[in-house]
C-alpha cells in the first residue's frame, strides 16, 4: 500500500516549495507548501548546506595545493641561495 502525503488542511496531495523571508529574519527559507491552499507542512535552509560544504572542501584543497607549491619553490630558492 503506498503512502500518500495529504494537507492537515484541506488534504490535497500535491506540493510546492517556495522561498520565504520571515520578518525579522536574517536568513531565507524555503517552505514545502500546498499547492491548494498554501498550509506549509514542512520548512528547510534556503541553501543546500551539503553542497555549500563540499564547495568549501573544494576551496579549502586548492589553497592546500597551492601552498604546497609554494613550499617548494620557496625551498627551491633557498637551495639556490645557499649556493
Amino acid at each position: 500500500m503506498a503512502f500518500v502525503t495529504k494537507c492537515p488542511h484541506c488534504e490535497v496531495t500535491r506540493f510546492e516549495v517556495k522561498e520565504i523571508e520571515p520578518v525579522d529574519s536574517t536568513y531565507k527559507l524555503t517552505a514545502i507548501q500546498c499547492v491548494g491552499c498554501g498550509a506549509p507542512i514542512g520548512v528547510m535552509d534556503f541553501w543546500n548546506i551539503g553542497t555549500l560544504l563540499k564547495k568549501q572542501e573544494k576551496q579549502i584543497s586548492d589553497l592546500s595545493s597551492r601552498l604546497q607549491n609554494m613550499e617548494h619553490t620557496l625551498s627551491q630558492i633557498a637551495q639556490v641561495l645557499r649556493r
